[in-house]
């Protein structure tokens, strides 16, 4: 399975990348630290997931799949969010 992911965290994007290696089939295709970055390595890699920030420069994770859709890039996805980390950041209403 290829996987793309983008976040601006440089951090996280090493610490996922060296988890995900650990897991047999799963090919890191590539990643991207900004919304136009996103959209291009995105459609260059085709990658079967991507892990997307909602935070990036540029604008947002969501900019990405509308830039995604407008081009009619025919990717089905499943969104998934993770409130963990706006929960550590006290960010998370109660």
């Amino acid at each position: 399975m290829k996987v793309l992911i983008v976040d601006d965290s440089e951090v996280l994007v090493q610490r996922l990348t060296a988890r995900l290696a650990e897991v047999t089939g799963i090919e890191i295709v590539g990643h991207a630290d900004n919304v136009v970055d996103a959209v291009r390595e995105i459609r260059k890699a085709q990658p079967d997931v991507v892990i997307l920030d909602i935070g990036l420069p540029g604008g947002s994770g969501i900019d990405v799949l509308e830039s995604l859709k407008e081009d009619q890039f025919n990717c089905p996805y499943q969104p998934a969010i993770s409130q963990e980390m706006f929960a550590e950041r006290g960010k998370l209403l109660p």
